[in-house]
């Protein structure tokens, strides 16, 4: 099986929610590249599964393969659905320092998004405001909808400006 038939296998069986089949295509892959960890860990964080998908990025690392900028972007969404601050902050420090993958939109928006369903608004803002980029209307819904949630108003006017 080749890596992209492999990739790909892994990557529909999650869109279809079958995942324990993408596990069966992953696990059966030898000498997996870094595209089919990234597509499991990814698989198996939007799925809900996020402590399996933060577990499989620990056996990447310990096995020597470099997470890439996805990689990252799966790890920090297993992160929000299993509500682990601590841990995004980690990944996403680990991504900048040690890999020296620079953030990109879309891991600032896993970041608020954790920090804002946690009610770490004030540090969901200040991520926003010290952004390298503009923020675009997913940022700035991860951050309304964490207001909402934990009926910070002033927040959410200051976002709804935005």
């Amino acid at each position: 099986m080749t890596v992209f038939l492999g990739t790909a296998l892994v990557d529909m069986y999650a869109k279809c929610g079958e995942v324990h089949l993408g596990v069966e295509v992953f696990e059966g892959k030898k000498g997996k590249s870094v595209l089919v960890w990234t597509t499991m860990i990814k698989g198996l964080a939007m799925l809900g599964r996020g402590s399996d998908s933060l577990m499989l990025v620990s056996q990447m690392e310990s096995l020597g393969v470099e997470p890439d900028d996805i990689a990252f972007i799966g790890a920090l969404c297993a992160c929000t659905r299993t509500r682990l601050v601590d841990k995004g902050r980690e990944f996403f420090n680990s991504m900048v320092n040690n890999y020296g993958i620079k953030p990109k939109i879309e891991h600032y928006g896993c970041m608020v998004d954790l920090l804002a369903w946690n009610g770490l608004l004030s540090e969901a803002k200040d991520m926003v405001e010290k952004m390298q980029m503009k923020p675009d209307v997913l940022i700035w819904g991860a951050l309304m909808a964490g207001c909402r949630f934990h009926k910070n108003v002033e927040l959410l006017e200051y976002v709804i400006k935005h």
